[in-house]
């Protein structure tokens, strides 16, 4: 029954708190070392980018690796998460970055890395399969 279901997903799910005092340890010496969030994400990640900065280092990316034929960027105040790579046709994609932008120097990498790796590249590849033109058949 749909109540059964329901209390074995949340017991399955159930928060546990047996290794809290590891995570705080972690926590706290990190804050020990560094004093704040702030002054950590400084250290590992480098300076905030701004707007300019960010599509700077999305156009060299895509130059880097042929891409800019396929992906436009935009840049969105309202976006349901911090990046995301939009279809807009059967050729163009959009990486969409949220503001305020949450990227840094030493971060950007991995972002475009997944985003462009990960999401672009799996369009680009899917419609060159052969089940591309009929799906039906596969």
């Amino acid at each position: 029954s749909q109540p059964q279901l329901c209390q074995q997903v949340v017991k399955m799910f159930r928060v546990k708190t047996d290794l809290l005092h590891i995570a705080e340890n972690v926590l706290n010496g990190c804050l020990g070392v560094f004093g704040t969030e702030s002054s950590y994400l400084n250290s590992d990640g480098g300076r905030l980018l701004d707007q300019e900065t960010t599509l700077e280092a999305v156009e060299s990316y895509l130059s880097a690796h042929g891409l800019n034929c396929y992906l436009d960027v935009a840049f969105t105040e309202n976006g349901v998460a911090p990046t995301m790579v939009k279809q807009l046709s059967k050729k163009r994609s959009q990486l969409v970055i949220n503001k305020p932008i949450k990227y840094r120097e030493r971060t950007i990498a991995g972002v475009l890395h997944h985003e462009i790796g990960t999401h672009l590249i799996r369009k680009i590849n899917d419609g060159r399969g052969l089940w591309c033109r009929n799906r039906a058949k596969f």
